[in-house]
């Protein structure tokens, strides 16, 4: 076994519900820290963590929103530096009163001082929330290598 307590990682949620605009690129601003190793990551400003050691970061999204129209779609993807680097996951709406959970996971290489960000898009055709709770929406991120 090997004990590893200065591991780099976090995992952060949504305090409360937050607006998504149809069609449009959002940042999910991460409010609340269940546990943050080395402080790296923003809940109170840019909502993102910014890494201070070279390495592949596994990033584990959970997403849940409101229901989404049948046919319309909600994508999650991680951002690194400013720019979408890769889809996490994409659920698809199946009426009023559903809560579409959208989980994915990806490693990316970073480098000291790379930020990342989590974004969610969705063609609802009207504004939807994001669930704010520590179950419902947050995101894991660990140095694995």
């Amino acid at each position: 076994i090997l004990d590893l307590p200065k591991q780099r990682g976090c995992r952060v949620f949504l305090s409360a519900a937050q607006t998504i605009a149809d069609q449009t690129d959002v940042k999910i601003e991460f409010d609340s820290e269940k546990y943050d190793t080395q402080n790296e990551f923003d809940s109170t400003t840019n909502y993102r963590l910014t890494v201070t050691k070279d390495g592949t970061y596994q990033i584990n999204a959970r997403i849940t929103t409101t229901g989404l129209d049948d046919g319309a779609y909600f994508e999650v993807a991680a951002w690194k530096n400013g720019t979408r680097e890769i889809y996490l996951a994409r659920v698809y709406g199946a009426g009023a009163n559903q809560f579409p959970m959208a989980n994915g996971s990806a490693a990316l290489e970073l480098n000291a001082g790379d930020y990342v960000e989590i974004y969610v898009w969705h063609n609802s055709g009207a504004s939807v929330a994001v669930e704010g709770t520590a179950d419902d929406t947050n995101v894991e991120i660990i140095k694995i290598r």
